[in-house]
């Protein structure tokens, strides 16, 4: 299962693919446009933060979300044993605990 980080740091490279194939000369002039009609609306580094950010502060109100789709940080700062992630997937997957 992906985790938050690895969506948001997927989603900011994904932007930084896209400009550089906008301002790639030696591509065709229809690949740069596309690159650049789909930049017009792709979230940049600062929104994909507020957006995890958001998701962290209303993670204990119910919502259609089972799970964080983004995460405030690019990095992972969960458990730093690999066989602990496994855990964190689960927990994630089961929603806010129910204290």
């Amino acid at each position: 299962m992906t985790m938050p980080h690895e969506r948001s740091r997927a989603v900011v490279q994904t932007r930084d693919f896209l400009v550089e194939l906008s301002k790639d000369r030696s591509l065709p002039e229809k690949i740069r446009q596309d690159a650049k009609f789909l930049l017009r609306h792709f979230p940049d580094k600062r929104e994909i933060r507020m957006a995890g950010l958001i998701e962290k502060q209303v993670a204990n109100v119910p919502s259609i979300f089972a799970f964080p789709v983004f995460s405030s940080t690019l990095e992972f700062h969960g458990a730093s044993d690999p066989n602990k992630v496994a855990d964190l997937e689960e927990q994630q997957s089961e929603g806010p605990s129910q204290a």
